[in-house]
């Protein structure tokens, strides 16, 4: 318990700093309009993602030096991951989601696979976290970058940390974006983060065990929010709008519904669930796993707005609205948590996320109906 309590310290932390550094280069490389190169998309990654690796070492040694090595291996595979973003961003502007759901699958396949067996071999946590790094590491030099080969033909080991003013002007432009998807995965780990502060490695373990079965969907749920944001911006740049608007609340409407599917499940089959994949402990709290998985179903149904207001490129107004609902989550976890405890980290999570849900889909309304107004004035 105590080891997933600083794992899941170490998880929440890494994730955030990278999706900081990460700037929405996903997005950015299927709507873009301005930037289309991928060796720039890829030598600024990079050069950020080694910075947000040391950043994150550094911070883990100053906080918890016991577990350097532990926080390191988390770190080296967020940075694989953001590196493999890239190549995912290039396949999907392309209409290439067969080869990149099969390199998912197979990669997901075989960590789970890995991880059982080292499991039951006896092995350590640092021990797993590291056969899960070379795994990450022999996909994207085996399978990812020989098909972005041509597309970073002008790259090489002495020229990637040399950035330009095209370069600085770039991340720049991608700045706002990058902050809001940044302010979003901080909402997500914020508890976590306060939990290993504040309260127990126990608290911290099963925050941690009720977030991450909450968020087992999140993969389905990008995947979705990838393939369709190409749609909504093609609609919206050829005057489609009304189509547009019609797949919004369709589309909302289905996240609805399956967002009470897994609510139902949850309150029936929580307990169950988590004392199958974890143990009686936790199972004995899955009140918080109910209380989290309404939060990331609010985030789930929120997407979809996300993917208009992207594909509008409203990036500025999704960081403000989410800057907001950071500081009312921060404020209300540290009014009760000394008071409430757990219950107050779980609880500040999903009023958040509610308000999150709310106030986007107001704008993104507001914004297609005003593109509608403004395209069918002659």
């Amino acid at each position: 318990m105590e080891d997933l309590g600083v794992y899941a310290f170490f998880f929440s932390l890494s994730t955030i700093v990278f999706f900081l550094t990460n700037l929405g280069f996903r997005q950015l490389i299927v709507t873009s309009s301005i930037y289309h190169d991928t060796s720039q998309y890829m030598k600024v990654r990079f050069v950020l993602s080694i910075i947000s690796m040391v950043f994150v070492s550094v911070v883990g040694f100053l906080l918890k030096p016991d577990y350097f090595v532990l926080c390191l291996l988390i770190s080296s595979i967020k940075f694989f991951e953001s590196i493999s973003e890239i190549g995912y961003a290039y396949f999907q502007k392309y209409q290439n989601h067969n080869y990149q759901s099969k390199l998912l699958f197979f990669k997901s396949l075989l960590s789970g696979l890995l991880v059982y067996f080292l499991i039951k071999q006896g092995f350590t946590l640092t021990q797993i976290l590291f056969f899960i790094s070379s795994l990450h590491f022999a996909s994207i030099v085996f399978f990812e970058l020989p098909k972005l080969k041509e597309e970073l033909v002008s790259l090489s080991f002495f020229n990637v940390f040399m950035l330009n003013r095209s370069d600085f002007e770039f991340v720049k432009f991608a700045f706002p974006l990058g902050v809001g998807l940044f302010l979003i995965n901080l909402n997500l780990n914020l508890s976590r983060i306060m939990s290993g502060m504040y309260l127990s490695e126990f608290d911290t373990a099963v925050l941690a065990a009720s977030l991450q079965l909450s968020l087992a969907l999140t993969p389905v749920v990008t995947g979705f929010s990838q393939v369709i944001l190409p749609k909504f911006s093609k609609l919206i740049s050829n005057s489609s709008v009304e189509k547009a608007i019609s797949y919004f609340v369709v589309l909302t409407i289905v996240l609805f519904f399956m967002s009470t599917l897994l609510m139902m499940g949850a309150y029936f089959f929580g307990e169950v669930i988590l004392e199958y994949i974890y143990n009686s402990d936790i199972a004995n709290c899955y009140y918080i796993f109910t209380v989290c998985l309404l939060g990331v179903s609010f985030n789930y149904i929120a997407s979809l707005s996300t993917v208009v207001l992207t594909a509008c490129e409203k990036y500025k107004l999704q960081r403000d609205i989410m800057l907001f609902c950071i500081v009312i989550n921060l404020f209300l976890m540290l009014l009760f948590i000394d008071h409430y405890g757990l219950a107050s980290l779980a609880w500040s999570f999903v009023l958040s996320s509610f308000l999150r849900l709310f106030l986007l889909y107001v704008y993104a309304g507001r914004t297609l109906i005003s593109i509608r107004r403004l395209k069918s004035i002659p």
